[in-house]
């Protein structure tokens, strides 16, 4: 068996993963970068962060703390700063671009 090959459960989820990535995201690339501001889709919306929540999107404006690769399935998530000063860790397509969310809500907004 080559090294390079793993057996078992792990493995397969990593391989496959693999897969994934290179299909969804090219290799190193990230959507974001800390110091960037983006929009959360919130989930559940907890009283210290609902004044902070667009009610027409659900989501509130955050920082990235910082960028990782999860080391399973070789995928980036983020650690973002909440308005109510928490942090937390999500995965990209739970974060919009602010570019995007301003462009929605100019396109809501004139019609």
């Amino acid at each position: 068996i080559n090294e390079s090959q793993k057996k078992g459960f792990f493995g397969k989820i990593k391989n496959f993963a693999g897969m994934v990535k290179t299909k969804c995201l090219p290799a190193g690339v990230f959507k974001f970068k800390p110091g960037d501001r983006a929009r959360y889709k919130v989930g559940k919306i907890s009283e210290s962060l609902e004044p902070f929540v667009d009610k027409n999107t659900q989501t509130v404006e955050v920082g990235i703390i910082s960028a990782h690769i999860d080391a399973v399935i070789e995928m980036p998530y983020y650690t973002i700063k909440l308005p109510d000063k928490t942090c937390k860790q999500t995965n990209w397509d739970k974060l919009i671009p602010l570019s995007e969310y301003k462009r929605s809500m100019t396109a809501v907004a004139d019609a």
